[in-house]
């Protein structure tokens, strides 16, 4: 048995999949870098030490290695042959899985990246039973993760238990809800559930001046996060009263509320949300009942909630008060159609 070798980089470095061909009894296959920062040492260095670490955790039978270097630092390409079968790959590096162009990105400087290191290498080797070969800390360029552009890029060999994902979601201008109650709410989600192993949650501000939450997890299936608004109020406080029962209808429906607050949008002063793992969507109505004030709206909340489902039966789930139309006026939340 091989002693299985790690490298553990901690500057910038890109590791891409490897193209391989066809399986067979033995085939070829090639392995690339992206562009590896001088910093990090000769052609010479960076091919011993990538190949050996390579070698030692596939058993593969090394062909070539390759390196080619220009003004901002060196590539480095390993040719080998499989004796058995394509070599399979767990990895950290992927993009954003609900949003290309999102980026991967959950720290905000590569000091922070590399105190995490370790840490996150612990998760990745209990959520996939891997071993890596490589650890460093990856910066990604996308044009939206300007304030936190950096992330613990892992690479083992084998499929593991578990795979790495990444997702982001934008919410708008910004966030009326406090951001530590909503990654705190989406943290508590994650970590209840045995199938999935989160590594973070972040609040971040994009380039572009938009407010985005990017979940980073370990999971046995794919996971997806949707964010779906509704109804606005015209005050920040009556927007968090509305958001609680928007999540309360949510849960009497049976959705699986990941996380939910009020957004500020340049149209409306406080606009209600939910985050889910389910594409099935709350949908509402009018209920026709007008009132004085918001105030008085939530009071006869209960009310109306009662009457409604007398009327209408059990696809109503909730009552959610809004003054940004006609008024304060009660509108009708129904379950999401079977």
């Amino acid at each position: 048995m091989k002693s299985k070798a790690i490298i553990l980089f901690s500057g910038f470095l890109s590791i891409s999949v490897p193209s391989l061909q066809p399986a067979s009894a033995s085939s070829l296959g090639h392995y690339s870098t992206g562009v590896i920062p001088k910093s990090y040492g000769s052609c010479d260095a960076l091919k011993a030490k990538i190949s050996s670490a390579f070698v030692s955790a596939t058993d593969v039978d090394l062909v070539s290695t390759e390196c080619s270097s220009n003004s901002h630092g060196s590539t480095v390409t390993l040719n080998y042959i499989d004796n058995s079968k394509p070599v399979e790959f767990n990895t950290t590096r992927g993009r954003s899985v609900t949003d290309d162009i999102a980026g991967r990105g959950y720290i905000k400087t590569l000091q922070e990246c590399e105190s995490r290191k370790a840490s996150v290498v612990e998760k990745f080797t209990t959520a996939t039973g891997l071993q890596p070969f490589l650890v460093y800390c990856m910066k990604d360029e996308a044009a939206n993760t300007s304030t936190h552009p950096w992330h613990v890029a892992i690479e083992a060999a084998g499929a593991g238990a578990m795979t790495y994902q990444y997702m982001d979601r934008m919410l708008s201008e910004g966030l009326s809800t406090d951001p530590t109650a909503l990654t705190d709410e989406i943290k508590q989600y994650f970590t209840s559930r045995p199938e999935t192993l989160l590594v973070d949650v972040v609040y971040r501000m994009d380039s572009l001046g938009f407010a985005r939450i990017g979940l980073a997890v370990f999971a046995k299936k794919y996971v997806s996060i949707n964010k779906y608004e509704f109804l606005a109020t015209r005050r920040e406080q009556d927007c968090t009263f509305e958001a609680d029962e928007l999540k309360q209808a949510a849960i009497r429906s049976g959705m699986p509320v990941v996380g939910h607050g009020c957004q500020f949008r340049t149209s409306d002063p406080s606009n209600t949300f939910l985050i889910t793992e389910t594409r099935a969507k709350l949908s509402f109505d009018r209920s026709g009942i007008s009132f004085e004030n918001m105030e008085a709206c939530r009071s006869a909340r209960s009310n109306v909630f009662e009457d409604m489902k007398a009327k209408i039966g059990d696809s109503v789930v909730g009552i959610q008060c809004s003054d940004t139309f006609d008024g304060p006026t009660a509108y009708v939340i129904f379950k999401p159609e079977a």
